[in-house]
């Protein structure tokens, strides 16, 4: 339950604390990647349901911005993003019902999760 207890504390810093938003976000999205390879096929959703405080498209944009966790922190000083969207926008993601946003990104296996076409695909 130690797990549960530190993925939604991290949800909440990330939600209230705009200074450091990216961090606990990539964080979060750490903690809750491992978390899904913990579990078994088929019990991830489940999981999340009953485990995260959060929304399960909150979920998918934490995992989203760990799994490019050097895009988002490796860029000079000022140059970071001062917000989750901000970076999800850095990594070319469009928000569900987002008319905006890079052409390249679109929704595809899942309702919130995120599919580069491989003929635009570019290294990170």
């Amino acid at each position: 339950m130690g797990t549960n207890k530190s993925i939604n504390e991290l949800d909440h810093l990330a939600q209230t604390s705009a200074q450091n938003a990216v961090e606990y976000a990539i964080r979060c999205g750490i903690k809750l990647t491992a978390k899904k390879k913990e579990l078994k096929h088929g019990e991830w959703l489940a999981w999340l349901e009953g485990a995260f405080d959060a929304s399960q498209p909150t979920a998918f944009r934490y995992m989203k911005i760990a799994a490019n966790y050097s895009s988002v922190n490796n860029l000079p000083e000022g140059e970071q993003p001062a917000s989750i969207r901000a970076a999800l926008r850095q990594l070319g993601a469009r928000e569900p019902g987002d008319k905006g946003g890079k052409k390249d990104v679109i929704p595809f296996s899942g309702e919130y999760e995120w599919y580069t076409p491989q003929s635009q695909s570019r290294e990170f």
